[in-house]
């Protein structure tokens, strides 16, 4: 029996060595998990990252298309105001061509003898009465 008591020492010997390797053994499932969850921490802090970045990115586009946007109104709100103008010089330019017009219709530019509206009236009674008044 001493072989047995041996053998049996030993093998109690060696379980509490295994138990307390066991013990303090890497747990490498843990290990695992936690590899997976600084994986998945990190896609997802670069899949923020992405977005932030593309966030940024559409928002660079859009001030540019606003910017764009503005200055187009502006050309065009510039160019209308021209016409405007334009259209006010070409209708000024059009009436006076239509007064020469009428005056060259009424015979202005034909008439041979001229007279002053003045001409056709007498203001000799006017100025008698007129140097009478002056030496009474």
């Amino acid at each position: 029996m001493p072989y047995t008591a041996a053998l049996h020492a030993s093998n109690q010997a060696n379980a509490s060595f295994f138990d307390t390797a066991r013990k303090y053994a890497p747990r490498y499932d843990e290990l695992a998990m936690e590899g997976m969850k600084a994986n998945s921490a990190e896609r997802q802090q670069a899949m923020k990252s992405e977005e932030s970045v593309r966030m940024a990115g559409m928002k660079a586009v859009s001030h540019v298309n606003q910017a764009s946007n503005k200055l187009k109104a502006d050309l065009k709100k510039q160019e209308i105001h021209n016409n405007s103008r334009m259209a006010g010089v070409v209708a000024g330019a059009a009436s006076k061509v239509a007064g020469v017009g009428a005056y060259a219709a009424a015979g202005g530019f034909d008439k041979t003898k001229r007279t002053k509206p003045s001409e056709g009236i007498d203001y000799s009674a006017y100025c008698r009465s007129y140097v009478s008044d002056l030496h009474d």
